[in-house]
């Protein structure tokens, strides 16, 4: 069994057979005594779609703990940030030798990365299944 990243999260929406959690992740210096000054530029607010067959046991606004697995968060980088950079550094390469305008050959690169977040995008659902996550009510 794969290794969890455990969290506390909100349920935004509950429906059938699915759970819909904000995940609210704070600074790491949140003790300091200067947080006020800085801690709104590090907060981020993270939604996830939770798929679980005992989705109607949670209630909305209900604090649940979340697991996501490691493999995810390894995956989740890839295909987010390493890949989008190596098809990056690929086109440039390959843009260098076809067209001395170098304007062209930037937007060559770039246009890549966006067809390959638009295909990213348009597989979601297929995406969805490769990650694992779980979702338990606090005791």
């Amino acid at each position: 069994m794969a290794d969890f990243v455990y969290h506390q999260a909100k349920v935004t929406s509950v429906s059938t057979d699915s759970v819909d959690v904000l995940l609210e992740k704070g600074s790491a210096c949140s003790t300091c005594h200067n947080r006020g000054a800085c801690s709104s530029l590090d907060k981020q607010n993270m939604f996830y779609h939770i798929d679980t067959p005992n989705a109607q046991s949670f209630q909305v606004g209900e604090i649940v703990r979340i697991g996501i697995s490691v493999n995810s968060g390894l995956k989740a980088v890839i295909y987010a940030y390493l890949i989008p950079l190596l098809l990056l550094f690929a086109a440039f390469f390959v843009a260098r030798y076809c067209t001395p305008f170098e304007l062209l050959q930037v937007l060559i690169g770039l246009g890549v990365v966006v067809v390959y977040y638009y295909v990213l995008f348009k597989q979601k659902h297929r995406l969805n299944k490769k990650f694992t996550f779980t979702i338990q009510k606090l005791q």
